[in-house]
């Protein structure tokens, strides 16, 4: 029986579709706009729902129960007074309404594995690799891994011990590079001219704090030195930080007040913030992917760096994937300086970018995850984490003590 005569059995059952557990969803950060463009462009037209294990007080971004509700799916939301166990048992029940459990967890969240790892559910059980840099709670209980790049299926192999992994990728929501237009305003806020050059980079703060010799501020620090009239904006980084990091690194003084912070936003105003940009730089010693991919999409190159945690394979062997620091300031300084250059290299990334990323690939991809999924038992994790030991899965966060 093929994919599509599977599916269309399944949707005469009681149970029909695929439900996305999450421990939190964010207003900003690419965690949960793969959740929402993975509801926008499944093909299968299936119903979606979403149960969120933590949610807390944390409100949930709008599109979460727009797009679940245009589904004919809805949003599970325990409690925050509930505890482990229950709220496993509440995933347990609903869970199995479902064809697929897909797990878009925290790593350190037990509760899916709980809730499905005790039994076989008729449930196909995947688990998004979203974090393949982190030691990661849950894969066991999943059919199959669905990784985000070749870098994280490598690792996976190599640490883990887990061969049933595909590369799914992280989906584009749409294609914006028809309609890329500097912000001139938002420039004049910020107290930026127009003939100034704009570097943009956009991250959770940790993603930047400094490892062995990747230190993103000190980078920062001689680019602008030796472009005077260049400014940097970072958006998801606190002023506090940037003045705590820039008090050790020379310079650091002199370029200080063209060292842009915004804190963490919604779609619309980041959008507005990368559109000041003349070119985008990755955050290092943790690089960035959804935010990347959408900074392509809207039509501004990237430069990135070989760090400790991968990138994603439309970067890779490009030569804005630099090998090391000195290469990446270079790298960065030649396109502000070539406008003509900088919008080639944004022509090659972006032709990349769309044959890895665009929805219509995504979902050919989400069908053949499926279809394996469906004939998967789960993977289980027991012997081979025994076999290739913890090693250095975790190796920057444990370093850093942020396990």
């Amino acid at each position: 029986m093929n994919m599509a005569d599977q599916l269309a059995r399944k949707k005469t059952s009681t149970r029909r579709g695929v439900l996305h557990v999450m421990t939190q969803a964010y207003q900003s950060g690419g965690h949960t706009r793969v959740v929402e463009r993975w509801i926008n462009h499944d093909s299968h037209h299936c119903r979606h729902s979403v149960f969120l294990t933590g949610q807390g007080k944390l409100p949930i971004p709008q599109k979460i129960p727009t797009l679940t509700r245009a589904s004919g799916g809805q949003v599970f939301r325990p409690s925050r007074y509930t505890s482990l166990v229950s709220k496993a048992l509440t995933l347990q029940k609903v869970a199995q309404e479902y064809d697929f459990v897909v797990l878009h967890t925290h790593m350190q969240d037990p509760i899916a594995t709980l809730a499905l790892g005790a039994q076989n559910f008729a449930a196909s059980v995947i688990y998004y690799n979203h974090a393949d840099h982190r030691f990661s709670l849950g894969m066991g209980a999943a059919s199959v891994v669905a990784e985000t790049r070749s870098w994280g299926k490598n690792i996976s192999s190599l640490k883990r011990g887990i061969t049933e992994s595909v590369v799914l990728g992280i989906p584009l929501q749409k294609d914006m590079a028809g309609h890329y237009r500097k912000n001139f305003s938002t420039r004049a806020k910020l107290n930026i001219s127009a003939a100034s050059k704009v570097i943009f980079s956009a991250a959770s703060e940790h993603k930047f704090i400094p490892f062995q010799e990747f230190n993103f501020l000190h980078a920062a620090v001689k680019i602008l030195l030796q472009q005077p009239t260049a400014h940097l904006l970072l958006v998801g980084v606190g002023k506090d930080f940037i003045q705590r990091n820039l008090m050790d690194i020379d310079g650091g003084e002199a370029v200080c007040a063209r060292i842009h912070t915004a804190s963490a936003v919604g779609e619309e105003l980041f959008i507005n913030y990368l559109m000041t940009a003349d070119l985008v730089i990755d955050s290092f010693p943790e690089n960035g992917s959804t935010t990347l991919m959408d900074c392509v999409s809207c039509g501004l190159p990237v430069v990135s760096l070989m760090a400790p945690t991968g990138q994603m394979d439309y970067l890779v062997n490009t030569r804005e994937y630099t090998p090391d620091i000195e290469a990446f300031i270079r790298q960065v300084l030649c396109l502000l300086d070539n406008e003509q250059w900088s919008r080639r290299v944004w022509q090659e990334q972006h032709e990349r970018l769309m044959n890895d990323s665009s929805p219509v690939n995504f979902s050919k991809r989400l069908h053949s995850l499926y279809a394996q999924a469906m004939s998967s038992k789960p993977i289980g994790l027991g012997n081979r984490i025994q076999a290739v030991g913890l090693g250095d899965i975790d190796l920057l966060h444990t370093a850093r003590g942020h396990i």
